[in-house]
């Protein structure tokens, strides 16, 4: 017997691929992590370990921006995901 793991989720990530994965800003001599993505859920610094976390896990591993104003296609891909894993 093989036991598969399942890995899903969301958290900061550019929306479009266009953006930049990270962003740093200088104020008053510090330099901060800045957010990447923003939506009506807020706004949202980059998951870079999550995200390689995420990659760990090869194809059974999935994951979403939290900046998504709509999570429905996220879950449902999880959900194809974890239905082929455990059958009918």
């Amino acid at each position: 017997m093989s036991c598969a793991s399942l890995f899903g989720s969301c958290f900061g990530w550019p929306v479009d691929e266009i953006a930049p994965q990270y962003r740093y800003v200088s104020e008053r001599n510090t330099i901060d992590y800045a957010p990447i993505c923003q939506s009506a859920n807020g706004t949202a610094t980059a998951g870079l370990r999550l995200e390689r976390f995420v990659e760990a896990f090869g194809a059974n591993g999935s994951f979403a921006s939290i900046c998504h104003d709509d999570f429905r296609p996220a879950l449902q891909r999880i959900g194809q995901r974890l239905g082929g894993m455990v059958g009918p």
